[in-house]
């Protein structure tokens, strides 16, 4: 039997990368680091099982709860050129701003290590 190839997921792959960097670069911000699986195709029902478990449209892909001297958390969302943000990711990025938190959204891995040593380095 032949199986359907798996879809092209650059976003996944650069947050699969983000990740190994984190944990030799910042272990302690690894330990509590974790990915938001808000992307993909579901089913209508478990797409209402997720939402029924809190899962909120537009939220960031990755987050850091750890306070820096300036804010609580830091949120990134991946997005690879050409895509932008959504009307909801937009919507819920400033929604936590408004909350003291830090939500940038990154292309490259290098815009995610940079931003990532910029928070981190206020600590």
């Amino acid at each position: 039997m032949l199986r359907k190839p798996r879809r092209n997921r650059p976003e996944a792959i650069l947050t699969t990368h983000y990740f190994r960097w984190l944990g030799y670069a910042y272990p302690r911000a690894f330990k509590v680091a974790h990915h938001i699986p808000n992307e993909g195709k579901r089913s209508v029902i478990e797409g209402a099982l997720l939402k029924q478990q809190g899962l909120k449209k537009g939220t960031p892909d990755i987050c850091i709860p750890i306070a820096n001297e300036s804010h609580h958390s830091l949120y990134l969302e991946v997005k690879i050129k050409p895509n932008k943000p959504t009307k909801e990711q937009k919507e819920m990025i400033s929604l936590l701003e408004a909350e003291g938190n830090r939500c940038e959204v990154c292309y490259t891995l290098d815009e995610l290590i940079g931003v990532t040593t910029d928070y981190m380095e206020k600590i």
